[in-house]
């Protein structure tokens, strides 16, 4: 049984679009997901959002609302992962010119219209965290 990693992730969304993210080092690895990683021995899940968001993409956390918590368990490249996974709305103090700064991760404000029609991980999580969206637009506001 492998062992299971603590994940945390964001839903950041302005002007109808959402912030996702993929992998470009690897072109098996290519579909988007939601931004963030894990979480820390000692760290609590909110602590790893906002030192994850701070080393991805540079950005200050505002807010949080917890939404939703999943297990994920797959098999990718013959290894199985078992992943339980903290995801968040969020709130960032800067949007402007959003990118990457780490090297093997690319970042794109995707239609929140087109969520349902791309390739995105994981793939169950998806309508759930369109639902979230919808449901608590005005955190945005």
């Amino acid at each position: 049984m492998p062992t299971r990693e603590l994940l945390t992730r964001a839903i950041i969304v302005q002007n109808n679009n959402i912030l996702l993210c993929k992998n470009i080092k690897n072109p098996a690895h290519s579909y988007y997901f939601l931004p963030g990683g894990h979480v820390e021995q000692g760290e609590s899940p909110e602590k790893a959002l906002e030192r994850e968001v701070h080393e991805e993409i540079g950005r200050e956390i505002l807010a949080i609302k917890k939404i939703v918590e999943f297990e994920n368990v797959f098999e990718e490249d013959g290894k199985t992962y078992d992943e339980y996974t903290y995801v968040y709305l969020t709130t960032l103090k800067d949007y402007k010119n959003i990118e990457g700064l780490e090297g093997h991760l690319a970042f794109e404000w995707i239609p929140l219209n087109i969520v349902m029609n791309i390739d995105f991980k994981p793939e169950e999580a998806r309508a759930n965290i369109i639902k979230s969206i919808e449901e608590n637009i005005e955190f945005w506001s």
